[in-house]
């Protein structure tokens, strides 16, 4: 039942006493979008110039997410205007697709219904037009794609491209981000050092340029680096000294290549997880892209960092950590320790090239000398390059010592058995295995890698086969 306004004021009537105000009458509604509803023959025209008919029939809705099959609530919509011409401009605006025939168009034209209760209305068809304006302004994937392209650049990227140099000779190329790991103390901070201050001081680099954030040392260390590098002028970063915060170097990196003003800045990060959580790999990879940014818009990084306690099965050292430093990085050197000299000294250390782009060493080695009481500076004047022959030698015999040293315990046994009473190398070795607690296979394997035919730093005795194969072991003696 339709409530008039008769039937409104016979309710207010009735209710007497409670209503003593004058009377208004009813609201009436406006039509909805009335405004887009008075439009002209040639605002439609405009409209439909966005659109275009080469689509699906649709039901006679229009999904402006979709944006498609609106032929059918485009005709309908222009129907509805009881425009003179809008049938012919609905006909005209039909044609210029394929899909057009005169009949499906009588048909569709025809079939609108006026007396719909939620018929489609010509503001409908304007907003489709402005999406499908959007639409053709954003451009497609293909197009975007084009626009990323780099094809067509080579020549200025040829310009800003820097030059193919070392920073820590056949270690470090300019340009890279190349990650050093180290175990506390091996050297990695005083090759690093060395390997800057000759690079600087052969013109290879300008010291300026170089900035050593030194934040892992003591307040001595950092005093009696920071007097060393005064001396051939690199730059040296200390926490907190001149209002350095080490907590804001990172996003300064970002900022400085997003304004391309990286370019030539070396920055050496000593150590790296002063200023990323290498066990975190959310973290490691935030780091990782900030520093492809910073590399890219020619800045150079070379970062220090620490080896796990535990080695691999061959005995070599391991980065500690995630992988994504070492896996986002473009170099990375592990630096070992092949022989460490008490008597003189000397300590002999490889670095050993796990991943490479460029034409760096796979493996280069280095010797320095620490006494008690040396200073940091005799340190660094003492470093000397090991070439790789001698190299190869010394980790030969360094293996040697650290094996002897490993079956020390058996060895003195054997020696202390053998010197006493002649046993047959049967019972030496139940002997031996008893009071040392190691395996008789392990006594046995030692026996073995100990024999020779003279006495030197490692053959101490040969194996004698007797009477009824009985097989006993004899001492050597200098002849």
């Amino acid at each position: 039942m339709k409530v008039t306004g008769e039937m409104l004021l016979a309710v207010v009537s009735s209710e007497g006493p409670y209503l003593t105000g004058p009377v208004q009458a009813p609201l009436v509604l406006d039509a909805p979008n009335s405004s887009f509803e008075q439009v002209t023959s040639e605002e439609i025209s405009a409209a439909l110039a966005q659109i275009s008919p080469d689509v699906r029939r649709g039901n006679g809705s229009i999904d402006l997410d979709r944006c498609g099959d609106y032929w059918l609530a485009v005709v309908w919509a222009i129907a509805g205007l009881n425009l003179s011409e809008g049938k012919e401009i609905a006909r005209e605006w039909s044609a210029q697709s394929p899909l057009y025939t005169n009949e499906g168009f009588e048909k569709a034209w025809g079939e609108y219904d006026p007396s719909h209760p939620k018929p489609i209305g010509i503001g409908s068809v304007i907003k489709l037009a402005k999406a499908l304006e959007v639409k053709s302004i954003e451009p497609s994937f293909l197009q975007k794609l084009q626009e990323w392209s780099s094809t067509g650049d080579s020549e200025a990227m040829v310009k800003q491209m820097l030059e193919d140099k070392f920073v820590l000779k056949d270690l470090a190329i300019l340009g890279q981000w190349t990650t050093i790991y180290a175990s506390h103390g091996v050297g990695k901070t005083l090759i690093t050092l060395r390997l800057l201050k000759d690079s600087v001081e052969s013109g290879e680099l300008d010291g300026r340029t170089v900035f050593y954030v030194n934040a892992d040392d003591n307040y001595r260390g950092s005093v009696e680096k920071l007097e060393i590098v005064e001396k051939f002028g690199i730059e040296m970063l200390v926490p907190h000294r001149n209002n350095f915060n080490p907590g804001h170097l990172v996003a300064e990196m970002q900022q400085a290549a997003q304004k391309d003003q990286a370019r030539n800045i070396i920055i050496l990060l000593d150590t790296l997880k002063k200023f990323v959580n290498l066990m975190d790999k959310n973290e490691g990879t935030k780091f990782g892209k900030v520093a492809r940014q910073f590399t890219q818009a020619g800045g150079t990084i070379i970062g220090l960092a620490h080896t796990n306690k535990h080695r691999d099965d061959e005995g070599k050292s391991v980065y500690s950590g995630t992988t994504d430093i070492a896996d986002d990085c473009d170099c990375v050197f592990l630096i070992d320790l092949i022989d460490d000299d008490k008597a003189t000294g000397k300590r002999t250390i490889q670095f050993r090239n796990t991943k490479q782009r460029g034409d760096v060493a796979a493996e280069k080695s280095f010797a320095y000398v620490r006494k008690e009481g040396t200073t940091y500076a005799d340190l660094l004047n003492s470093v000397s390059v090991v070439d790789e022959e001698t190299a190869k030698q010394e980790r030969k015999l360094a293996a040697k010592k650290n094996r002897y040293y490993a079956d020390k315990l058996v060895i003195d046994t054997i020696f202390e058995f053998a010197r006493s009473e002649s046993l047959d190398l049967t019972e030496l070795m139940t002997r031996v295995s008893e009071e040392t607690g190691k395996s008789k296979a392990n006594c046995r394997a030692i026996v073995e890698q100990y024999k020779g035919e003279g006495l030197d730093e490692y053959s101490f005795w040969q194996v004698q086969t007797g009477t009824h194969n009985r097989k006993t072991l004899e001492l050597l003696t200098w002849v």
